[in-house]
């Protein structure tokens, strides 16, 4: 999942969770398609 918040400045900031199969768990190569 991934969600955006604003903080009182202005900042935008990204929240998300990461899967069991996310990078960050599985390792190798990601390559964004988009």
């Amino acid at each position: 999942f991934q969600a955006w918040i604003t903080d009182p400045n202005g900042v935008r900031i990204e929240l998300f969770e990461y899967t069991a199969k996310s990078a960050q768990f599985t390792g190798g190569d990601r390559v964004a398609d988009w």
